[in-house]
């Protein structure tokens, strides 16, 4: 499973997730479709999610870095989990490696929107 980017999704990776108009905020990939799962996740929450069938192959289950964006205190409406459950990963950006991952040596994209007083050479062509 790849980003929009061409990086490869990996456990521990932080993201930004867009839940709204202009809305977005920070998470980090904590389980990869059916099989894959970090430690620090909640256990009887991705085995109700696997075993109803909320998640498949190609599920991503992120959990908010940032504040909960969806969090609220209304009783009229079920309360909401810290995690979220991504269908697929069309417009999520991927930030930085995270966890285990991030000590390999795997190139991360370049985003030169994200790069501050910095000039990035042209890439050459062959």
């Amino acid at each position: 499973m790849k980003y929009k980017c061409g990086t490869e999704v990996m456990l521990g990776d932080e993201i930004m997730v867009e839940y709204g108009p202009d809305s977005k905020s920070l998470a980090r990939v904590v389980a990869i479709g059916l099989d894959l799962v970090c430690d620090e996740t909640e256990q009887k929450y991705y085995s109700w999610v696997k075993r109803d069938g909320i998640i498949n192959k190609d599920s991503i289950i992120a959990e908010w870095i940032d504040k909960n964006p969806l969090s609220h205190n209304d009783q009229n409406f079920a309360p909401v989990s810290n995690y979220t459950i991504l269908g697929c990963i069309c417009c999520e950006m991927f930030i930085r490696r995270g966890g285990k991952a991030a000590n390999k040596e795997i190139p991360t994209p370049i985003r030169p929107h994200l790069v501050k007083n910095k000039t990035i050479p042209p890439t050459k062509r062959r």
